[in-house]
């Protein structure tokens, strides 16, 4: 029979998805980016959805380096620079591309936030107020970026 885990187990487990998704987001989003040149270099354009895609995944991966910030000063820079490509994309009409930029780039806090309220509901010693209200913020900005992409692009002028 399978003894349960610990808390500390569950920590532990949490700490090691962390460093990998800190390690391999960026691998995804380089074969992302890759493709995307290839697609490039033969049509002359990017699809649609290889844009979206790339989006997500830098987003995802400027999302990630947020977790590496024990002090929120710390993480002004990345929350600049993804606050600077959102807004660059939006004032260009890529609006689809600023929605899933936003929404992979709260992901990973959302998801660790969320992991964070399940050990506090499981009985780990954690501030559930203060954890409920961080992964809140981070699902309210995550239905933001999705609702933008869904939106979609404004029609292009005549």
């Amino acid at each position: 029979m399978r003894a349960v885990p610990t808390s500390g187990d569950l920590y532990s487990n949490a700490f090691l998805l962390v460093a990998f998704v800190i390690v391999g987001a960026p691998v995804v989003f380089g074969v992302i980016a890759v493709a995307a040149v290839l697609q490039r270099r033969r049509t002359g354009r990017v699809g649609g959805t290889l844009a979206e895609l790339l989006a997500a995944s830098g987003g995802f991966v400027l999302g990630s380096l947020l977790l590496l910030g024990p002090d929120p000063r710390l993480s002004l820079p990345v929350f600049a620079a993804i606050a600077f490509l959102v807004v660059t994309r939006w004032r260009r009409g890529r609006r689809v591309q600023a929605g899933w930029l936003l929404a992979g780039s709260t992901l990973p806090w959302t998801l660790l936030w969320g992991w964070s309220v399940a050990l506090a509901l499981g009985g780990a010693e954690l501030d559930l107020q203060g954890t409920v209200a961080r992964f809140a913020v981070g699902v309210a900005w995550l239905v933001v970026g999705l609702a933008v992409a869904r939106r979609g692009d404004p029609p292009v002028p005549a």
